[in-house]
C-alpha cells in the first residue's frame, strides 16, 4: 500500500490482511503513509510475514527495491509519485 489501510485488526496488515501459505515474497509496502509502521506488521495474518518488507516513502520513491526486476519495474519522480510502476502498464502522468 502506498495509501492508508483499514479494516478489522485481525486480518489488516500494510500489504495484505491474510496471508494463509507464507506465499508472498518480495513483496513492500510504505510505512509512513498506511499507518503501519512497523516494519514486521505488513500482513495481518500471520505477523512478520518474512517476504513482506516495510519500507519508508524516501526509500520507495529513492530506488526499485531488492527483488525489483528493471526489465518489468521501472521508477520516474514524474510518474506515479515516485513509486515504482510496471514498465509495460505505466500509470497516467
Amino acid at each position: 500500500s502506498i495509501g492508508a489501510v483499514t479494516g478489522s485488526k485481525k486480518y489488516t496488515g500494510g500489504f495484505a490482511g491474510y496471508d494463509a501459505n507464507e506465499a508472498i515474497f518480495t513483496a513492500y509496502w510504505d510505512t509512513d503513509t498506511s499507518g503501519f509502521s512497523n516494519r514486521g506488521d505488513g500482513a495481518g495474518f500471520p505477523k512478520y510475514d518474512p517476504g513482506i518488507t516495510g519500507l519508508t516513502s524516501n526509500k520507495l520513491q529513492s530506488g526499485l527495491p531488492a527483488g525489483f526486476d528493471k526489465r518489468y519495474w521501472r521508477q520516474n519522480s514524474a510518474i506515479n509519485g515516485g513509486y515504482p510502476f510496471l514498465r509495460d502498464n505505466p500509470p497516467p502522468q
